[in-house]
């Protein structure tokens, strides 16, 4: 009697990991317009990747799966985009990269854009990364270029330290979590504060902060309102409530999770990029005037940061801002694919 319930319960655990796996799915036909509370339309095909995560939350990250436009080479590039940011701002490198010969995956992570907007999520750079994992395992990607932007340059450096194995090279590109906010004296806010703060987000606020943050001491340029508009439909959209929501909890995740200590931990060749005059630092508004004038200093924490790396590259673009992938595309494509020609 006793082995039959042994025998039993694994096969009820067998049949609940199998169950598990199984919910996860990749979805390519009859995909919404308005996906996720965002009808923005993107360049290539958008892609589903359904998965089950935290209490069994039915989740979606939307996706697209971009094949080389010349001989492939044989290598994955994969792109994470920053907070202000979707996977389609990646647009102009994808190109690049395919022409290269580079299958190109760009991702939305969840709370962002096309993908899924939880209200009940704890994010965390971690759970991110497993997301992600998630996402290429099941389409069979296991050995990857990473480049990742902002935000998502704090979720690559995570993601690289979690699965080393998978990743080949790393790209951080102005990467947030160099710098440690809260360290260097910006107080933890409420995250109420920080919602407040994302549902003021107009057109008129959103252009300003890309005007002071992307294109520092630049006359804006027509094509910039490309990105501006992006944000301002998702701000607008049909889960607007649900979006800021998931944008104040990650406003939480920045704060509390800098990457920079463990930065030499990270083995594989990783390429580091800003923005010469990039002025980003998150809790920057709310923090006291003589904290305000350490942050942001990306000219000195940013090489410091990237010479802890044990085999690292730095590469600054003179007057760039934050998003040197949009404010100077030529020069970034050009180094982004000159270093990768070395490895």
């Amino acid at each position: 009697m006793k082995v039959f319930q042994c025998i039993f319960v694994l096969g009820l655990q067998l049949l609940a990991f199998v169950s598990a796996i199984s919910s996860e799915a990749i979805i390519t036909q009859d995909i919404p317009f308005d996906l996720n509370g965002f009808n923005y339309t993107y360049q290539w095909p958008v892609n589903i990747y359904q998965f089950s995560s935290q209490n069994n939350q039915t989740l979606q990250m939307a996706f697209m799966d971009i094949k080389p436009t010349c001989a492939p080479n044989g290598k994955t590039a994969v792109f994470i985009h920053g907070k202000n940011f979707c996977s389609q701002t990646w647009n102009a490198t994808a190109i690049a990269m395919a022409e290269a010969g580079y299958r190109v995956i760009l991702v939305d992570q969840v709370g962002f854009c096309k993908s899924s907007k939880p209200q009940s999520y704890q994010f965390t750079f971690q759970g991110l990364s497993k997301n992600l994992l998630g996402l290429l395992t099941t389409i069979g990607v296991n050995d990857i270029t990473l480049v990742g932007h902002s935000f998502g340059g704090n979720t690559a450096a995570r993601f690289a330290l979690l699965y080393p194995w998978m990743v080949k090279e790393l790209v951080l590109s102005d990467a947030l979590g160099l710098e440690n906010y809260i360290g260097e004296g910006v107080p933890y806010p409420d995250t109420d504060y920080v919602l407040a703060t994302e549902r003021q987000n107009t057109y008129t606020a959103i252009r300003g902060y890309e005007q002071s943050n992307y294109y520092p001491n630049m006359t804006w340029q027509p094509e910039y309102d490309v990105w501006v508009n992006m944000l301002v439909d998702i701000y607008g959209g049909s889960q607007a409530k649900e979006y800021t929501w998931c944008q104040a909890l990650i406003t939480d995740t920045v704060l509390t999770g800098p990457v920079v200590y463990e930065l030499p931990n990270l083995k594989m060749p990783t390429l580091v990029l800003i923005g010469e005059n990039d002025p980003v630092a998150i809790g920057k508004a709310w923090a006291p005037v003589a904290v305000q004038a350490k942050l942001g200093k990306w000219s000195v924490f940013a090489p410091e940061a990237a010479a802890s790396i044990p085999n690292s590259t730095f590469i600054s673009f003179p007057g760039q801002g934050h998003a040197p992938q949009i404010s100077d595309t030529l020069a970034y494509n050009a180094a982004l694919l000159g270093w990768l020609d070395t490895h």
